[in-house]
């Protein structure tokens, strides 16, 4: 992976290497079709290769995911865990002092 990785940096460098030497020659004759063409196919050629060295990253990315997703995933479900414990907590405290609340008027009136 590591390897394919430099390989599609280096060939970005050289892609945008050519495309500015393309650019460079078409500033000096705009209306030239042939050097259009060639910025072109520049562009296209560097566009493929990052679209290259996001496809190692996005699989590099779903590598480590893979991996180390078990923990994350059980440390998320343990806060979920957590939040809906003490969320329970809170609604029986609320409930309590409803109750209580209430007996307290009802001994009033």
């Amino acid at each position: 992976m590591q390897k394919s990785l430099m390989l599609s940096k280096k060939k970005i460098a050289q892609a945008r290497e050519n495309l500015e030497k393309a650019q460079i020659n078409l500033s000096r004759d705009i209306f030239n079709r042939h050097l259009i063409e060639g910025v072109k196919n520049c562009t296209e050629e560097l566009i493929r290769w990052n679209d290259t060295e996001i496809a190692i990253l996005r699989q590099r990315a779903n590598i480590s995911w893979l991996k180390d997703g078990d923990g994350n995933s059980s440390f998320f479900h343990a806060f979920v865990k957590a939040k809906k414990k003490s969320g329970n907590l809170n609604m029986l405290l609320k409930e309590v002092l409803w109750q209580l609340l209430n007996q307290i008027l009802r001994m009033k009136s």
